[in-house]
């Protein structure tokens, strides 16, 4: 079984097999606050039918706020699998690969601003 993560409807999709999906997914609600339980009931859905639409929300600060989450559970997953001398390396590919694609579209956030 795979996961998938959809930042918009184009060219910014990740997919992998269920457990990197549900562990970065896991991790990024333990990274919400207090004040972000819609995060949190977002999340917790898309670890269950593991798929995440983010370009699905219609509030932009929704979509930049579960970005930024997933980038950073990426990063931290990405540091776990770095740190351990017998994962694969395809396996920090396809965690990598999730970072620079949050990354990029996080960023897209910012040049699309309003000044």
């Amino acid at each position: 079984m795979a996961g998938t993560l959809f930042f918009d409807k184009n060219h910014r999709v990740w997919s992998s097999s269920s457990n990197f999906f549900c562990d970065v997914i896991e991790r990024a609600i333990k990274k919400c606050g207090g004040d972000e339980a819609i995060l949190k009931t977002i999340l917790t859905d898309a670890e269950e039918i593991r798929i995440l639409a983010i370009y699905e929300h219609n509030q932009p600060n929704i979509q930049a706020a579960l970005t930024k989450r997933v980038l950073e559970a990426a990063q931290e997953k990405l540091k776990d699998l770095r740190a351990d001398p017998t994962v694969h390396p395809e396996d920090v590919r396809v965690v990598a690969e999730l970072a620079d694609l949050a990354q990029a579209h996080l960023s897209s956030f910012r040049e699309n601003a309003p000044d």
